[in-house]
């Protein structure tokens, strides 16, 4: 697409003490970009804020320094509240997006006008170097209201684009959310919008260096239980139900609470056993998170 034929797009980079990152994630994203788009780097208090070298590394950088750490979901609304482009695609400091991400997202928006926004698959990077594709085989444009639910898709963070009057007007990042707060955003959005995935990878994911605690993860679950399983049908109500305790069994097994992680596996095949099975093949064999 011409600079004329496709909106314009905010890229939001929220960032927290990672400048030696920072550089190739703007270069990843400031190559696709056109004059009318913009690049808005948000820094969570670092102990050393970015350097203003980066204005030279693309289109209209603008760096926002905040005078407190209010953690990413509020860098990434602030961000979004600057804009000034129609969407707004999110990308982290410690990811890069792969080539071609923004027009594949725009391309996918503009043949599925339903769509509010649109995530997409990611190469994800382990601890010990092995990698993983998220999405497998490219597939083609879908709506994610199913893989969402099921918890097979909540980790969108650097492959969301949205039209930032949606982005808004669902609240952005809760703010009091520091783990599942992707999730938290796209299951508010697909209950008032149409949200697809693009079918392909789009970023390469670093781990982070941030993990909630299982206390914090539990907590958060419960939260989101408590928030949406009643707004579902019955039959998403049950694939819901497995996603929260797969995610609850996550955070045993990693406090190292195996006997409590098993429990949470057997409440899960209660709700959705072929979906859990899946979703464990895909941890076990291919190390996808």
């Amino acid at each position: 697409m011409t600079m004329r034929q496709r909106p314009a797009v905010s890229v939001v980079i929220p960032h927290y003490n990672q400048n030696e990152s920072l550089e190739r994630c703007i270069a990843s994203v400031a190559c696709q970009l056109e004059g009318q788009d913009e690049i808005i780097v948000v820094d969570d208090h670092s102990a050393q804020a970015p350097s203003m070298q980066t204005e030279g590394s693309g289109p209209a950088v603008r760096i926002i320094v905040l005078p407190e750490n209010r953690g990413p979901g509020t860098a990434r609304n602030i961000g979004a509240q600057q804009a000034r482009c129609d969407y707004i695609a999110f990308l982290d400091a410690d990811d890069a997006a792969l080539p071609d991400r923004i027009d594949t997202q725009l391309r996918v928006l503009k043949d599925h006008p339903d769509w509010a926004g649109c995530v997409g698959g990611y190469i994800y990077h382990r601890n010990d170097e092995r990698s993983a594709q998220s999405t497998g085989k490219d597939r083609v444009a879908f709506d994610i209201r199913r893989e969402l639910i099921a918890g097979q898709i909540f980790a969108a963070g650097s492959t969301l684009m949205l039209k930032r009057q949606l982005f808004l007007d669902a609240g952005g990042y809760n703010p009091r959310l520091r783990v599942y707060e992707d999730w938290d955003l796209l299951l508010r959005a697909v209950l008032s919008a149409g949200i697809g995935h693009c079918g392909t990878a789009l970023a390469v994911v670093s781990p982070s260096t941030r993990r909630a605690g299982m206390d914090d993860r539990l907590r958060v679950l419960a939260q989101l239980g408590d928030t949406y399983a009643e707004r579902m049908k019955p039959k998403e109500r049950r694939a819901f139900m497995q996603a929260l305790a797969y995610e609850r069994a996550s955070a045993y097994f990693r406090a190292g609470k195996s006997f409590n992680g098993l429990v949470a596996i057997l409440v899960g095949f209660r709700y959705a056993p072929l979906t859990i099975m899946r979703r464990l093949w895909k941890r076990v064999v291919h190390g996808m998170p």
